[in-house]
């Protein structure tokens, strides 16, 4: 993946630091699982006191993304701005926000949408399904 996509290379090892002995997260692929070729969707889950997101932002992609919580509770921090979450709330983040989202119970899942405006869906770098254009 650091050829492919560097900066997402960078901020897992970020998370690593920052978070060692808390990166239990269980990816789940919804996006590839159903086909879907018009937008990104993935669903993450994690035990109490573990990453759900690494600090980031989308700058260079220019993706929104929203994340709904599905199960648990989460704690976001966004622009340096905390908020905890139940089942049913969300966060949306433009592509300037820095976020990062950690679990407050065990398990807690969340559910992100992500997309370009403007722009048809394309899997982003770190993706096993990524193509380059």
């Amino acid at each position: 993946m650091a050829a492919r996509a560097p900066r997402a290379a960078e901020t897992w090892a970020r998370a690593r630091e920052r978070h060692a002995g808390r990166l239990d997260r269980k990816v789940h692929a919804v996006r590839r699982y159903l086909g879907i070729r018009s937008f990104g969707c993935n669903a993450w889950e994690a035990p109490a006191g573990h990453l759900l997101v690494p600090e980031h932002d989308e700058v260079p992609y220019g993706q929104e993304e929203i994340f709904l919580v599905v199960k648990g509770r989460a704690r976001f921090t966004c622009d340096g701005k905390e908020v905890e979450l139940g089942p049913g709330e969300l966060v949306y983040a433009t592509p300037e926000v820095v976020r990062e989202a950690v679990a407050l119970e065990t398990p807690t899942l969340l559910f992100l949408v992500g997309g370009v405006p403007g722009q048809p869906y394309s899997p982003p770098p770190w993706a096993r399904d990524y193509r380059p254009t």
